[in-house]
């Protein structure tokens, strides 16, 4: 079934701001949460991307969900490691001030985020699990329904020979196996001018 994407009020063009996201790769806790996350210890904090994968994965995102609800933003990208595609993904949750960070459902860390102002517009009508590894474009635009993509070369990129689309705070980026990149984004309304932005750590389109 297709995502039918809200219109959200927009004040900036956002092509160029979002083109510079796409190269840039807790507080008020329930409980049960607050469990979750106290069994990353220490020193798997610090282990290395094969590390985590000689363990035996469990995939803790089901109990995020439950907790959490859906995340405000995320990531997701699809590399290969030793012959197998590994998905690595990063969820927010502005309101909860948190992140977290898992490979192929396990959870590996958390993280603190800083809140954003009143009035920010989160794509909430995107779901991580909607994406998987090697969609093509046509699946991602059946996906996505009636949005329009612009799309972006990106050989001079991160993802060399590969295609990239900038959609409704939304980014994807694709290479000849199909889809290795989504990323969504929350606006923020300046707090000068009472536009909407990025939130900290965006680029503008002047480069500034």
């Amino acid at each position: 079934m297709a995502i039918q994407v809200p219109d959200p009020p927009r004040k900036v063009p956002l092509v160029l701001i979002l083109l510079g996201s796409l190269f840039l790769l807790g507080c008020a806790l329930t409980q049960s949460l607050s469990e979750l996350v106290s069994q990353v210890s220490p020193f798997a904090q610090q282990m290395t991307l094969e590390e985590a994968l000689a363990v035996p994965p469990e995939d803790r995102r089901p109990t995020v969900l439950e907790e959490m609800g859906a995340p405000d933003t995320f990531t997701i990208q699809f590399q290969e490691l030793e012959g197998e595609i590994v998905r690595y993904e990063t969820w927010s949750y502005f309101d909860f001030q948190s992140r977290f960070d898992f490979v192929d459902g396990e959870l590996l860390w958390a993280a603190d985020l800083e809140a954003l102002p009143d009035g920010s517009l989160f794509p909430h009508y995107y779901q991580p699990d909607d994406f998987h590894a090697g969609m093509t474009v046509d699946e991602v635009r059946e996906l996505l329904g009636e949005q329009e993509l612009l799309e972006i070369e990106l050989a001079e990129g991160d993802i060399p020979g590969g295609m990239g689309f900038v959609g409704d705070q939304i980014l994807l980026g694709f290479d000849q196996a199909g889809l290795v990149y989504v990323e969504t984004l929350a606006l923020s309304p300046d707090e000068a001018g009472g536009e909407i932005g990025l939130p900290p750590g965006g680029t503008d389109d002047t480069g500034e």
